[in-house]
Parts: structure tokens; C-alpha cells; sequence
């Protein structure tokens, strides 16, 4: 059963295959590797998979071979499964490696046909390829079997792309496309968004990550937090909280005395607008379209100094949505005019401090 709804495609395909022949083939290809005794050597190993794939001219195909229907299985537990994964650039293969495959995020697993996945590699077995050891990619998948999912999928990504257009110290996301095999003789195709995984940001930015909770704002660097908060605000993102690091990472970066928050997960944006994406109860909007600023104390030259700073911004950001194109040309549209809003608002500094200086 094939869904073709516009531009994206979920593909449902019956297909002969034997239940034992993925644990068969894992053992082989081990046993091959382990035979030709693969090694690289150390000077070799330049660069993780995540970066090996963003660097790539198109998006690759990542081919998942496991059991669907028990990954599919809703569950609290975020336990791995056998599985094994090619990935192909432009039908090249780029790794072809037994791994292991698990949902995750919470909300999205309740609530989505295929939630967000993450695949583990063997440490040993890509530094045998030449890779660094970080050894997991993060997938973050269209919610449901529909264009308009795609659509808020491209969007997620495009948030990525803008937060290291604000800040060059962001996380770093890419398209690629996902084909995953079942046991259970079934197949599903469609676009997804690689994430990059907290281990392949430590390796490019020689960071460290910040493992302690209850963090507070004097934690914080102060210029990184304030680009920071006033892109949440510019794209109407309330899902996020410093004491427990909600959708923050947060990181020591070298020559950065104090903290550095990375933003992630944007699906409770305004600017991605999913459909089940709703303000917290105790917060002064009914919908997450609706812009609101944390009341974090902001002295009156830090303000002037961010509004300048996101007023130089505005061609660059609606030039980075022009060449956006692959989103729907509506959906660049819309877009535009969400973010046009927030540039026409700091352009009357006088009129939004009442929003942003509340303390």
C-alpha cells in the first residue's frame, strides 16, 4: 500500500524475506570484517559519521534493516534493538554495519506514526571505516503520513540552519532519506532530519557538555544566552527552561568562560506550529503563534543591544528562507510572514521593550 499525499511519500512495500536472515547476514559481515582484520590508522580517523553525512553535496540514503513493528511498539522504555544499517551517498556506499535502533522523545512517541529514532554503530567497527567513536545518529522523522507533516518537518530543520546563522556555536542538522526494512516483510520511505548527536558536537567543537541540573542564568555566558532568548522569542518558542536543561544543551565551549544553552527540539514553536503543539497552562497566550518572553532580568543596554543586533540580521535570515527550497514555496510563504512580523515588531524598539523588560 503506497500513501502519495503531495510531496512526500510513505511507501508500504510486501516484500519475501526470511526472519533469520538479518541476524545471518550481521553475523557474516562481522565475521568478513573481523577476516580482512579492517584497520585504519589513527591520523585517518578525521571526522565523525554525523559530520561525514552533513558534509555531503545531497542527502543520503539511510537504509534500516529491523523489526518494525516491535520498534513501533509504544513503550516508556527506550530499549535498543538489533537492526542493520547501509548508508549510501548517491548509491555509493558509505557504511554497511550491524547497529542498533531505538525510538525516542516522549511526546512524539504517543503521538506519532514513526517517532524520532536513534541508530547505534559499534565503536570498533567504524574507527575500522575511519570514523571517529561517536557512534550514534539522531533522526528526527515527519509525525504523521501527510504533506503538510513534511512540511513541519522542513521547518524543525530550517530552525538548525537559522540558529547557526545567529550563532555559529549551534547544533547542527541535515535531510536525508530514510528507507527502513521490516522483519515483518514491510518497508516505509520517506524524508527525515538528522540531528547531530551530542558526542559529534563535542568532537567539532571541542566541547564539553554540562551534565549538572539546576542551572540558573548567572550560569550563563551572557551574549550566547541572549542570542538564545531572543530567537526563542522570535520564533515563538516557550518549550524551553534552564533548571533542568529543557531542550537546552548545555555546553563549555573552549575561550567561553561560562556556559553556553544550545537551543533544540522546536516542534512547540509558533514557527513549526505542529498541531498538537499547546502553551503551558500557567502562561498569558493561548496559542503557541502567540509570542511571549521569559521575564529574565535585561538591563537597558543589553536590549538596544540585541535589538540592534537582530535588526542587522533580517536580510540575512530571509535570504537563508529563500534558499530554503525544500520547503514548499507555501510554506516559505508562511514563513516569511511569521518571521516578518518579529523584524516589523524591533523595528519600533520603544513600542516591544514593554514585552521583552517586564523586570
Amino acid at each position: 500500500m503506497t500513501f502519495r499525499p503531495n510531496n512526500i511519500e510513505f511507501t508500504l512495500i510486501r516484500k519475501v524475506t526470511a526472519g533469520a536472515f538479518l541476524l545471518v547476514f550481521q553475523i557474516l559481515v562481522i565475521s568478513d570484517i573481523c577476516a580482512q582484520n579492517i584497520s585504519a590508522p589513527e591520523d585517518s580517523i578525521k571526522t565523525s559519521l554525523f559530520h561525514a553525512i552533513y558534509e555531503l553535496a545531497e542527502p543520503p540514503t539511510i537504509q534500516i534493516q529491523t523489526d518494525v513493528d516491535q520498534l513501533l511498539e509504544y513503550s516508556e522504555n527506550e530499549v535498543y534493538q538489533e537492526a542493520f544499517t547501509t548508508i549510501l551517498d548517491q548509491g555509493n556506499e558509505m557504511v554497511s554495519l550491524p547497529s542498533k535502533v531505538r525510538t525516542r522523545t516522549y511526546l512524539r512517541k504517543k503521538i506519532c506514526a514513526i517517532p524520532p529514532i536513534r541508530v547505534n554503530f559499534p565503536k570498533g567497527l567504524l574507527r575500522s571505516l575511519g570514523y571517529s567513536e561517536s557512534d550514534k545518529l539522531k533522526l528526527l522523522n515527519p509525525c504523521l503520513d501527510e504533506a503538510q507533516h513534511q512540511e513541519r518537518l522542513y521547518r524543525e530543520h530550517f530552525l538548525y540552519d537559522l540558529y547557526n546563522l545567529i550563532d555559529t556555536n549551534g547544533l547542527r542538522s541535515t535531510i536525508v532519506h530514510i528507507q527502513i526494512n521490516s522483519n515483518q516483510e514491510e518497508r516505509y520511505n520517506f524524508k527525515a532530519v538528522l540531528l547531530e548527536d551530542e558526542d559529534a558536537y563535542i568532537e567539532r567543537k571541542n566541547a564539553s557538555i554540562v551534565t549538572q541540573n539546576n542551572l540558573n542564568q548567572r550560569s550563563m555566558d551572557r551574549l550566547s544566552f541572549l542570542k538564545m532568548m531572543f530567537f526563542q522569542y522570535m520564533i515563538g518558542n516557550t518549550d524551553w527552561a534552564i533548571p533542568f536543561k529543557h531542550n537546552l544543551e548545555m555546553v563549555r565551549l573552549p575561550g567561553i568562560e561560562k556556559i553556553v544553552a544550545l537551543p533544540y527540539d522546536f516542534d512547540f514553536s509558533g514557527f513549526v506550529g505542529q498541531s498538537y503543539a499547546e502553551p503551558k497552562e500557567d502562561l498569558p497566550i493561548k496559542s503557541v503563534k502567540e509570542r511571549y518572553f521569559f521575564p529574565f532580568k535585561i538591563s537597558d543596554a543589553e536590549y538596544d543591544y540585541m535589538i540592534a543586533y537582530y535588526q542587522s540580521l533580517e536580510k540575512p535570515v530571509m535570504d537563508l528562507l529563500d534558499k530554503a527550497t525544500y520547503m514548499a514555496e507555501e510554506t516559505r510563504q508562511d514563513c516569511s510572514a511569521y518571521l516578518a512580523e518579529f523584524f516589523e515588531a524591533i523595528k519600533d524598539p520603544k513600542a516591544l521593550k514593554p514585552y521583552i523588560k517586564r523586570r
